[in-house]
């Protein structure tokens, strides 16, 4: 029987281990606040086609005419390959709107934040192309981007 058991336990730590980098990953809720929606409409400057998620780089202009920065967070480059997107789906100076969901601190999430992300960083589940299209850009369950206005 305590055989049975530390063969358990070991593999069980095993299990542990090896989901170790795992852990870097964030979760939606660890990081972002689903009450606080928010809707970016700017130029893009950069599209970084990288794992664990691709981000979208966008200028936007408040009224008062000051420059926004803005990091968008979407799905992995294998997501977006199954959906037909490559690294020249969208081109720096194609103007876009997205809607998503703001860091609860304000900060992008430490997994990110190496990627060179400066300004306001959201979790964006809808975009609108320049050709008008609307594509669901991640759907992490909270669809209020979805929701009828």
């Amino acid at each position: 029987m305590r055989q049975k058991l530390r063969v358990a336990c070991a593999a069980g730590f095993a299990v542990l281990l090896a989901a170790g980098p795992s852990f870097a990953h964030h979760s939606f809720a660890g990081v972002f606040d689903a009450n606080n929606v928010v809707n970016v409409k700017g130029v893009m400057v950069r599209f970084d086609w990288v794992n664990p998620h691709s981000v979208i780089y966008v200028d936007s202009r408040k009224p008062n005419g000051e420059v926004e920065h803005w990091a968008l967070e979407g799905p992995s480059v294998n997501q977006l390959g199954r959906r037909s997107w490559d690294r020249t789906t969208l081109k720096a100076g194609d103007q876009i709107e997205a809607c998503g969901y703001a860091t609860k601190d304000g900060v992008a999430p430490k997994s990110v934040s190496t990627s060179g992300i400066s300004g306001r960083f959201i979790s964006a589940e809808l975009l609108t192309l320049p050709s008008g299209e609307k594509l669901v850009w991640a759907n992490y369950g909270q669809r209020k981007c979805l929701e009828p206005r």
